[in-house]
């Protein structure tokens, strides 16, 4: 995440034909941290630093001016909660726990297949070097 802690939820109902990539670009315009967190069919929301409250007037102002030109409905705006900032936290617990997993995973995999191959060369490399024919060892055993 860009920013940690609490913060507000810009949440903005939008028209089918809403150019989120335009409305993005606009509030990151006017709020640079800004960053989008979640877009769905009729609703896109974005997460605001508190830091940055005093640019928020602004942004209401251009969201006013240009919201219809841009397909923007409504908007409004959410002090992020304690359980949001848990939740996005205990997410990316997860995500690093994941992570973790499928990098030993693959490490191990890789060495094992690593060991393999060279347990494989190594025999066939002193067996060619000792000129032993596995055909030949075991005719004779058997007379």
């Amino acid at each position: 995440m860009i920013f940690e802690g609490v913060g507000y939820h810009l949440t903005i109902t939008k028209t089918s034909t809403c150019d989120v990539d335009r409305l993005s670009g606009l509030i990151k315009s006017e709020i640079p941290m800004a960053h989008m967190v979640n877009d769905e069919a009729e609703e896109v929301v974005f997460a605001l630093p508190s830091q940055e409250a005093s640019k928020f007037e602004a942004l209401f102002e251009s969201l006013e001016t240009n919201g219809t030109t841009l397909g923007v409905i409504s908007f409004g705006v959410s002090v992020t909660t304690m359980e949001d900032v848990f939740l996005r936290r205990v997410n990316q617990q997860i995500k690093q726990s994941i992570n973790q997993s499928i990098n030993q995973s693959i490490s191990q995999s890789v060495s094992q297949s690593i060991s393999q191959s060279i347990n494989q060369s190594v025999s066939q490399s002193i067996k060619s070097s000792l000129n032993i024919d596995t055909s030949d060892t075991d005719a004779s055993m058997c007379t």
